[in-house]
């Protein structure tokens, strides 16, 4: 079976990344996979050189778009088209009901507008799930499809704290991120007299100048300019994660939260807030110390709770990277379960 995996988007994030590990685990289950991009976005030169790619311009309503995007999926012939970037959706739903192609609407968040009316959704949380059944969306074409990563560095036992231990975040300085709570936090745990080195890496776009200004201010409101080192947008996760011996998740408000993943997959020990992705990752495990979300103090309680407490963080690490191989492993869980989402649509459609 052919599918066309489709992100027309110009910026690099966690949607994009989510976007390239469909693309692996689809062609891990043995599907002929082509991609299809905006010709000016930052994505068309992640696409790994053995994968068939078609750079297409994107803009909304316009018709030369539409006539491109529908000369590629007459050309390709896809039996699926699966799209991640909700804005070009009511394109492809009208070029797959006009090519007889069947449409999923990869939904990485849960707002409902333009996702329900596509053929089949593919959720990434039960959480929301729910919301588009109770927004009329029959619920025999949701399928809950987690976000993955290739979870492929060895458990590392925990072994101690550095001194003073290590503290740390990352993501884009929007205000549903947390990181005005995560810095109140520390702050409490300075006035308390733990000791502490904290990182932050993340950037600031132009729409959240204000909330990086914010955060900025809290951190100097409580004394925190030699503990907390901003050290701006990676792309070594590996050596931010490895430097860690606490890994802090403290959004607001999070659909899925891929962060958590990584940390897992590097063995840290995490404290994560009860934002909606979080809480459905962790549910039922002792993979992580949970705090309610937005309340400062009952992070800073948690991270007290765990920087006091070496079995529990040994307990954290090992939990949650045996969680992540068992339900998020791109390679085999992670493909495992996307494979049986799209069976499943084939099987509907008479295609299996």
């Amino acid at each position: 079976m052919k599918i066309a995996n489709v992100f027309l988007g110009k910026t690099l994030g966690g949607i994009e990344q989510a976007f390239l590990d469909y693309t692996q685990a689809l062609r891990l289950k043995g599907y002929d996979v082509v991609d299809f991009v905006h010709k000016d976005g930052l994505l068309k030169d992640k696409i790994p050189l053995e994968v068939r790619k078609r750079e297409l311009p994107f803009r909304k309503r316009s018709p030369v778009t539409f006539y491109y995007l529908f000369q590629a999926v007459k050309s390709e012939k896809p039996d699926l088209i699966l799209v991640h970037y909700k804005k070009s959706l009511g394109m492809f739903r009208l070029i797959g009901k006009i090519s007889g192609i069947p449409v999923v609407g990869v939904a990485h968040n849960p707002k409902t507008k333009h996702i329900i009316k596509s053929d089949f959704i593919f959720s990434i949380t039960e959480y929301q799930r729910r919301i588009f059944i109770e927004a009329g969306y029959p619920s025999d074409r949701i399928f809950v499809v987690p976000n993955m990563i290739e979870a492929d560095e060895p458990f590392k036992a925990f072994d101690g704290f550095q001194n003073p231990p290590v503290i740390g975040a990352i993501g884009r300085f929007d205000p549903m991120k947390g990181f005005d709570t995560f810095v109140e936090a520390l702050g409490i745990l300075k006035k308390k007299g733990i000791k502490f080195r904290a990182k932050i890496a993340g950037a600031a776009n132009k729409s959240y100048e204000d909330f990086y200004k914010k955060v900025l201010d809290l951190i100097s409101q409580n004394h925190l300019e030699e503990d907390i080192e901003l050290s701006g947008w990676t792309d070594d996760k590996k050596s931010f994660y490895e430097s860690l011996d606490v890994f802090v998740m403290p959004s607001n408000f999070e659909p899925f939260g891929i962060v958590v993943l990584e940390a897992l997959k590097y063995s840290c020990p995490t404290v994560s807030s009860t934002a909606e992705g979080p809480l459905e990752i962790f549910s039922g495990t002792d993979a992580a110390v949970m705090f309610e979300k937005g309340n400062a103090k009952a992070l800073a309680d948690a991270l007290e709770k765990l920087l006091s407490d070496l079995p529990l963080a040994a307990k954290c690490a090992e939990k949650g990277w045996h969680l992540l191989k068992e339900r998020y492993d791109l390679r085999t869980s992670g493909a495992a379960t996307l494979d049986k989402a799209v069976s499943s649509v084939f099987k509907q459609l008479g295609k299996a």
